[in-house]
């Protein structure tokens, strides 16, 4: 399944958190691919958070996504991501293009070092904007703390104004952290790295 416009969550444009301090330096040129980590064997597992009628953070359920496979469909190579999004199965095909990041075959953007901004479109035609943010991160997830960029998302919503789509990107992890609305209501979602590895590597 592609991220875009699936059920009402505008975080589902991202495939597959809040403690972070800026550091006074833009990210050096590297590649895309590196902060995905696409090599077949590796997973991830997660736990997402839901805002409660408190305003408090509470425990939602967990997800788990693996690399499975490394193909090549229409003369593209691309990687087969497979696993679970808020405990719905998903399918995702990434390829690698001029240092950004697509699913195939729809071309949503995942990811991207490039200077420039993205668009797509969610449910009921709303826009939302993608643009990597040039200061390096730290985020602290339960497993540790990462240095990240930010591929942040950028929604302006009719009924609740500007709302943002946060996907923390570490060198050589991939996805640490996301932040994301239910649009059609506001409430807030995060989604946590609880872990990570490859089933090619001991330990």
């Amino acid at each position: 399944m592609k991220y875009q416009a699936y059920l009402t969550l505008f975080s589902f444009i991202a495939f597959f958190l809040n403690s972070c301090s800026d550091k006074n330096e833009p990210h050096p040129i590297e590649s895309s691919s590196e902060f995905i980590n696409l090599e077949v064997g590796n997973y991830w597992t997660y736990d997402w958070y839901i805002e409660n009628n408190e305003g408090s953070m509470k425990y939602h359920l967990s997800d788990s996504v693996y690399i499975s496979s490394k193909e090549t469909l229409d003369g593209k190579v691309v990687f087969k991501k497979v696993g679970t999004f808020l405990g719905h199965n998903q399918i995702q095909y990434i390829f690698d293009s001029l240092n950004t990041l697509y699913s195939f075959p729809d071309r949503t953007v995942i990811f991207s070092l490039e200077p420039t901004t993205f668009e797509s479109y969610l449910a009921n035609d709303l826009l939302i904007e993608f643009q990597l943010e040039e200061l390096i991160q730290d985020i602290d997830v339960p497993i540790g703390s990462y240095e990240c960029l930010n591929f942040k998302g950028e929604v302006n919503h009719p009924d609740y104004g500007t709302l943002y789509n946060n996907n923390y990107y570490s060198r050589d992890i991939g996805l640490v952290k996301m932040t994301t609305h239910y649009y059609h209501n506001q409430q807030l979602l995060e989604m946590i790295l609880t872990g990570y590895g490859s089933t090619n590597k001991p330990g």
